[in-house]
């Protein structure tokens, strides 16, 4: 998890954690991602949905809706 500024999604300003899907572990800085909400940053609903489970933030979840693109050519199936 990083902190990248609006108009240069390429450049870091700060690493503040980790998410491991496999062991479904991770390692938040909670400080520094209180911090930077606080002065305005946004997270994407996944981000934190994660942040919820792990206990770095104390707000409901959000709903994520999934949509699954069909593959060109793939017929509709009744």
């Amino acid at each position: 998890m990083v902190v990248t500024p609006h108009n240069k999604p390429k450049k870091v300003l700060e690493y503040l954690g980790s998410y491991d899907p496999i062991a479904k572990k991770g390692l938040f800085e909670k400080e520094r991602i209180l911090h930077w909400m606080k002065n305005g940053a946004h997270v994407s609903d996944t981000a934190h949905n994660l942040m919820v489970k792990h206990a770095v933030l104390t707000t409901p979840k959000r709903k994520i809706n999934i949509t699954i693109k069909k593959k060109e050519g793939e017929a509709e199936k009744k």
